[in-house]
């Protein structure tokens, strides 16, 4: 139960959404239709489809569309950029262009319920419609010599009485003209409930709240003209009537109608294009009314999916994705398996982006962790979405690449570069650590990782190992401040280890007035992290520092605290490689300028798509480098490169904790073998591994063309294969390998 509460609790945060928030004509409209789905139907040419909706909206579409002043006009948006889109006009256009402007018949059996209604006006008759359509006895009693009311001094006696005819073409009531009630009491008792319509008189009956409402009588209610309501208002509120006068036949509550809460809905304004309209005289034809109904926004608060890839690549608003998570998570199958969403919540970057952009704050990048933590611990989800970067982080915190030391038992500060900008180039970490001793003879260092690959894979219990081990280190060195170059181990300190002292490197670089080694001319568009959404004076900091090396910055669309995540976040390339792979070259292409980054993830992201980066530690240290990115052996060699300087550069008396991490058998392989296995992110030493163990227990297949072995082992859950030869020096030649998410049974029992 406890982790059902855990998920409920995210739900109700996004429960709040406004996506199905009325448009704003819809909330004016005292109909409340289905607008979105009449211009929708409009748009497409599907007259006869947007009548209908129009028809089962308003009840009388002839009379409304004649009559109605327009209050959706007076809310449109686009008011107050060009032109309201001219909805009344479009009611009219279908009205006149469709084929079938016929009212429905509705073949159903007479129910039984009698009701009374008392005056033969515009609101009258719509609730005496409506009830007639669900098949129940009405009665309509009219003072006067003609139904109509109103209507009657607007339009002909012959209008007035064949809109009424057409619309109660298939409906049958009884009509009682000039005949005035003087007392509710003068009522028979068969009548099961009144609706008080007169326009006048409203037989002392009181009332509160929202019209049409329930009076002090039971089954008497009160709505119309005698209320104050005008002429369209009260046609909507005799259809809402109906439905109150049916409620109270079935449960013997009085209950009135519920106050029409405004739209709550947002709309971005500062990014509508200007759509002028069209200059006609007269009704629309087909075409005209298309064009006119192009130009409306169908208004709906949309801020996430237009801002958010994600959510715009899957085409699915936060509540669309909350119900197929929840339906995930706790599937209602016999079998409990749930799949629906397991790729779409591991898709989320988790950037932020939504959440900064929504009026209610939604992350679902919070919801969707919350959801990966659960899947995790009832061991319900795919261990390939994340195992390779899981290893990775194993092997950040290894021996062979993790080590922490300081000159002074406590430190004011420590350097903790993270795990990824010493596998991208070392040289980030070690030039870095060395100009900060420049400046802090005593600061330390600690090579390791943040623990976001743990967080990302929605495994609580490695993250926590991770956070307590750099807790406990942090402690003994008497809580010094943590000097970071990566902004993803900022975003998880602040997030999980709040207690701790942390600060961009780069932050404290700008304060300590220290000034870029490199020079650099021409213009640069800076790419900012998403992680420093919420960090301005960070982002500031890097402009500033790279202006001094005598670059000119531009901004990206989007940037600041509308930062786009590169596509690392989340480390979704593994759940979704085609959408990370999109969604990288739709941030590489934002630009044709080369870009300013201050992640080393970024930096790779985007040049592995063509885009030329620099980063702000190459103006800062003065490093010239190749765009050649390091592919995931590469990385490893980095990292472990990183320890060794590190060590032998300022820790020399700890040389014994350089550890080689030697393969189970020497390769060698040509550069194109060795760029595949990079590409499919397959390590050399699990093939050496695969070599060793086949070669030990003779579980080898060999082509006798080629003279190649082929071998395969398990590493972890994967089959890796292997093709190879020996050589006279006891090495082997690599000639391809390949991995696969599969067990092979073995056929020995």
């Amino acid at each position: 139960m406890e982790e059902y509460d855990k998920l409920k609790a995210a739900e109700d945060v996004v429960e709040v959404c406004w996506e199905k928030e009325e448009p704003f004509c819809a909330s004016a409209c005292p109909f409340h239709y289905d607008i979105r789905e009449f211009i929708t139907r409009l748009r497409r040419g599907s007259f006869n489809s947007a009548f209908r909706t129009f028809y089962n909206g308003v009840a009388f579409p002839e009379l409304v569309e004649k009559l109605c002043p327009g209050y959706c006009k007076k809310v449109c948006p686009r008011e107050r950029t060009d032109q309201a889109v001219d909805l009344p006009r479009l009611e009219k256009a279908v009205v006149e262009l469709a084929s079938n402007t016929r009212p429905t018949s509705y073949n159903m059996p007479a129910k039984p319920g009698r009701f009374a209604i008392i005056g033969g006006g515009i609101s009258g008759l719509g609730c005496a419609l409506r009830l007639c359509q669900r098949k129940y006895d009405v009665t309509i009693f009219e003072q006067g010599p003609r139904i109509g009311g109103h209507l009657l001094q607007l339009l002909s006696e012959e209008e007035v009485q064949a809109l009424i005819d057409k619309q109660f073409t298939y409906e049958h009531y009884q009509l009682h003209l000039n005949t005035r009630i003087e007392s509710l009491d003068e009522l028979p008792e068969k009548y099961d409930a009144v609706y008080v319509a007169t326009g006048g008189d409203s037989f002392g009956l009181k009332w509160e709240g929202a019209i049409p409402a329930a009076t002090d009588r039971p089954g008497c209610f009160i709505g119309g003209g005698v209320t104050g309501a005008e002429l369209i208002p009260a046609l909507a509120q005799g259809l809402t009537a109906a439905t109150l006068l049916e409620n109270y036949l079935k449960t013997g509550v009085m209950r009135g109608s519920e106050a029409h809460r405004p739209t709550r809905m947002h709309l971005d304004e500062s990014a509508l294009v200007p759509t002028p309209a069209q200059e006609v005289e007269g009704p629309y034809d087909k075409e005209q009314a298309q064009a006119e109904a192009k130009r409306c926004l169908t208004c709906r608060c949309d801020a996430c999916i237009r801002h958010c890839p994600m959510m715009n690549y899957f085409e699915k608003f936060p509540l669309r994705i909350r119900d197929e998570v929840h339906v995930t998570v706790y599937p209602g199958t016999l079998d409990h398996d749930g799949t629906v969403a397991q790729r779409l919540i591991s898709t989320c970057s988790q950037c932020g982006l939504c959440g900064e952009v929504c009026p209610q704050d939604i992350d679902m990048g919070d919801f969707l962790r919350v959801a990966h933590q659960i899947m995790n611990t009832r061991e319900a989800f795919p261990w390939a979405f994340h195992q390779f970067w899981l290893r990775d982080m194993e092997h950040a915190r290894s021996p062979y690449a993790a080590f922490a030391a300081s000159p002074a038992e406590k430190p004011a500060y420590v350097f903790f570069p993270g795990c990824q900008a010493g596998a991208s180039e070392p040289r980030y970490v070690t030039e870095a650590y060395a100009l900060l001793r420049e400046n802090e003879p005593d600061c330390g260092v600690m090579l390791s990782c943040c623990g976001a690959p743990a967080v990302w894979a929605g495994r609580e219990d490695l993250q926590q190992q991770v956070f307590d081990d750099i807790r406990e280190q942090w402690r003994k060195w008497g809580e010094p401040t943590l000097l970071l170059s990566c902004p993803t181990c900022l975003d998880m300190f602040q997030r999980y280890l709040p207690e701790l002292k942390v600060r961009l490197l780069t932050d404290y670089l700008w304060e300590k007035g220290v000034t870029p080694r490199r020079r650099l001319e021409g213009s640069l568009a800076v790419f900012d992290p998403c992680p420093l959404r919420k960090r301005p004076e960070s982002r500031q900091h890097v402009r500033e520092l790279a202006k001094q090396s005598g670059c000119d910055l531009q901004e990206l669309p989007y940037h600041g605290e509308q930062a786009q995540c590169c596509s690392f976040g989340g480390q979704i390339d593994d759940t979704n490689p085609p959408y990370a792979s999109w969604l990288a070259e739709q941030r590489a292409a934002a630009s044709d300028l080369p870009y300013l980054v201050s992640c080393a993830n970024c930096r790779d992201v985007l040049q592995s798509k063509g885009k030329r980066c620099v980063h702000i530690f190459d103006l800062l240290l003065g490093l010239e480098r190749e765009d050649k990115i390091a592919d995931v052996n590469q990385r490893l060699a980095n990292r472990e490169q990183v320890k060794r300087e590190i060590v032998t550069g300022f820790f020399p008396d700890r040389k014994a904790e350089i550890i080689e991490r030697e393969p189970a058998v020497k390769l060698e392989a040509e550069e194109e073998v060795l760029a595949k296995l990079g590409r499919e992110r397959i390590r050399l030493d699990d093939a050496a591994q695969v070599i060793a163990e086949c070669e030990a227990d003779g579980r080898v297949c060999r082509d006798e063309l080629s003279g190649h072995c082929f071998a395969y082992a398990m590493i972890g859950p994967v089959t890796v294969w292997a093709e190879y030869s020996p050589l006279p020096d006891g090495a082997f030649r690599l000639h391809n390998a390949y991995q696969h998410r599969m067990k092979i049974e073995s056929e020995e029992k």
